[in-house]
């Protein structure tokens, strides 16, 4: 549970109300599990997180509104402090992960991709026998030209 692994406090976003709800019943100090929408993220956040985890938010928007998701990243580095680390667990491989940033890069904002790794995990532990497969990226906002 990254609540458990981060030094600092964890602050929970999802724009689903059943799955605020299951996180708030879960946690200890359920005030840091916000409903809202990754498109426009409260104002009073900007310059506060150290980190990012995003499981397949950035997905939504590249394959079902390819418009907002330059949007959704603007947001994210928004609330990003100046040396703050965006990271991505996705389905998608590394190739289609670096063409999808690069698709949303402006001449004002760039994302690099720091370091990737490759994560398989089975169903084993639930009875079932599938294994899936995802990656994590770790990215950098940059300002400036691409």
């Amino acid at each position: 549970r990254l609540d458990e692994l981060a030094s600092g406090a964890v602050t929970h976003l999802d724009a689903s109300e059943l799955a605020v709800a299951t996180v708030r019943e879960r946690l200890a100090d359920p005030s840091r599990v916000v409903l809202g929408d990754a498109r426009q993220l409260p104002p009073e956040w900007t310059d506060s997180f150290d980190i990012v985890v995003d499981k397949g938010t950035l997905d939504v928007f590249l394959f079902g509104a390819p418009a907002e998701a330059r949007g959704v990243c603007d947001e994210i580095a928004r609330v990003l402090r100046g040396n703050g680390r965006y990271i991505m667990i996705t389905g998608d491989t590394v190739d289609m992960r670096r063409d999808a940033l690069d698709r949303i890069t402006t001449q004002a904002r760039s994302w690099a991709i720091e370091s990737t790794h490759n994560v398989s995990a089975t169903t084993d532990d639930i009875g079932g026998d599938a294994t899936f497969e995802s990656w994590l990226f770790v990215a950098r906002c940059h300002s400036g030209n691409k």
